[in-house]
């Protein structure tokens, strides 16, 4: 006589997404074994590219876990690494496979990977105000957040009421923050001509 059995160990990560900082150094993660506890039983891990890739934002990782009979819970962990290039999150999956008298639930992890490397860039103010007799006005560029690599970015006049070639003179350039720097500038001419007129303006963007 043969006797059949339903009893069934079910493997499953304990959460299916992490986000992470790249400044966390290591991810722990953790599959918990359900259902039946009274054998040994093992599943494969490997981790995965989406946009994150492997050997620049985290390290491949790959192996295998061992339950033990009564056991219910194992952890393994994958190391991230933290670049000085500034970027957008990325993902990397975690994903169970090759299971030995069990089955696989819930079998693949999401792992967001958010940057530290993010530098927030803008006038220090959205006004300014000066007399055509100036002959020139200058505007600051500051930089916030992380400072520790190059940052560029272009800036243009644009008219408004005012009128380049008559009011002031057109300027445009690229503006360079070199790591540790938090401070630009950027001075445009202003024409002092003849023609009485109502205040004008012109935008630097």
């Amino acid at each position: 006589m043969t006797i059949t059995t339903n009893d069934s160990a079910i493997l499953s990560f304990s959460v299916t997404t992490n986000l992470v900082s790249e400044t966390n150094g290591t991810l722990t993660l953790t599959v918990n074994r359900t259902g039946t506890t009274n054998n040994a039983v093992t599943v494969d891990f490997t981790t995965t590219n989406v946009t994150a890739s492997a050997g620049s934002d985290y390290t491949a990782t790959n192996g295998t876990l061992s339950f033990a009979a009564g056991e219910t819970s194992k952890t393994f962990t994958t190391d991230l690494i933290d670049d000085d290039t500034q970027e957008n999150t990325e993902t990397f999956r975690i994903v169970l496979s090759n299971p030995v008298d069990a089955t696989i639930a819930i079998g693949t992890n999401t792992v967001t990977i958010s940057d530290d490397d993010v530098s927030t860039v803008g006038f220090t103010a959205g006004t300014t105000a000066t007399a055509e007799t100036n002959g020139t006005v200058t505007l600051t560029v500051v930089r916030s957040g992380a400072t520790n690599t190059t940052v560029t970015l272009d800036f243009t006049t644009t008219n408004a009421t005012a009128l380049a070639g008559s009011d002031y003179t057109a300027t445009n350039g690229t503006f360079t923050f070199n790591p540790g720097e938090t401070t630009n500038a950027v001075t445009i001419e202003i024409a002092d001509n003849a023609t009485q007129e109502a205040s004008e303006t012109s935008r630097s963007v």
